[in-house]
């Protein structure tokens, strides 16, 4: 009887995240690829070239609520936020007039329809300052908000990018309650908190391993509740390279480190996609190499995974 080809990397399964510094042609170069997926924290909408690419099948989401401190106080001396709407020392909004005013200028700038996602950026910093039941409630609030928006079809879906927020044991972001508080808003099977971004990469193994969400894991709870996870900071800033070379022989072999650490997180079950920041035509050069090879099977991955786990675990690498 003949083995099935083994299954390989889809462009489905990439993404890339777009720093706010980047060479246009590069970028214009990108948006021919085959990758769908792009994701912006700060863009100039007005490229033509650029604009004309996102109208051809990518998919468009955007990290919001995220300015530098000047940034801030010109927002609370415009009267687009109180003092009260930014948290001492934080670089982020939970203000739902503030989100989306920034939504529908996206929408406005765009000009292609409905924003595909947004990501509201680490709600997690407002969790200690508020008290649990008063972050929900504002966490609600602005979920109200972006539904309305999804209601006028400037929006299609939103969710969060956390860093620390539901890999730490200490008060995590609950996914549960985040989605009560949509189901409020929108009704159980009509809301639109669909997505979150994660770091998940050869250390980051929290998302895999803590079980911060009432007793499961963040994938486990991820798919119950029917949210997209995806894995941000892979690689690590190109520090995952420079791990021990063990970690790497315990693995299948692949063109590079980098490429063994992607092939890692993308043959994992239940991670719906990878988000590379992407900053220069070699890096691309390198990460395009991916498409087309095979992903491991799920024995190999356990098995890798439980040897990572275990590393980690006795503070290696």
């Amino acid at each position: 009887m003949d083995q099935a080809e083994p299954k390989t990397v889809d462009p489905k399964q990439l993404g890339l995240l777009i720093p706010e510094h980047i060479d246009l042609d590069f970028l214009s170069d990108l948006l021919s690829e085959p990758i769908r997926h792009f994701t912006w924290a700060h863009f100039d909408f007005t490229q033509g070239e650029v604009a004309s690419h996102l109208q051809k099948g990518k998919v468009f989401q955007y990290q919001g609520g995220r300015f530098s401190e000047e940034e801030g106080q010109n927002h609370v001396e415009l009267g687009i936020l109180s003092p009260n709407d930014i948290l001492e020392g934080s670089s982020s909004t939970l203000s739902p007039t503030f989100h989306e005013a920034l939504v529908r200028r996206l929408y406005t700038k765009l000009q292609r329809g409905a924003i595909d996602g947004y990501y509201i950026y680490h709600p997690e910093d407002f969790l200690p300052h508020l008290g649990e039941p008063l972050f929900y409630e504002t966490m609600g609030r602005l979920f109200e908000s972006l539904e309305k928006l999804v209601r006028e079809k400037i929006l299609r879906r939103y969710g969060i990018k956390t860093w620390q927020g539901v890999r730490t044991t200490k008060q995590p972001l609950s996914l549960r309650q985040l989605v009560k508080q949509a189901e409020l808003v929108a009704g159980s099977d009509h809301h639109h908190f669909r997505l979150i971004q994660v770091p998940m990469n050869l250390v980051m193994l929290e998302a895999f391993s803590r079980t911060t969400q009432e007793g499961q894991t963040v994938i486990e709870m991820a798919k119950e509740e029917q949210i997209e996870l995806v894995a941000i900071d892979p690689l690590m800033g190109g520090m995952v390279s420079k791990l021990p070379s063990h970690v790497f022989e315990m693995m299948p072999p692949a063109p590079s480190k980098s490429l063994q650490a992607l092939l890692f997180l993308l043959s994992c079950p239940d991670l719906h996609r990878v988000d590379i920041t992407m900053t220069i035509p070699l890096e691309w050069q390198t990460l395009r190499l991916l498409l087309g090879l095979p992903l491991w099977d799920s024995e190999i991955w356990q098995k890798v995974f439980q040897n990572l786990a275990l590393l980690s675990y006795h503070g290696a690498p």
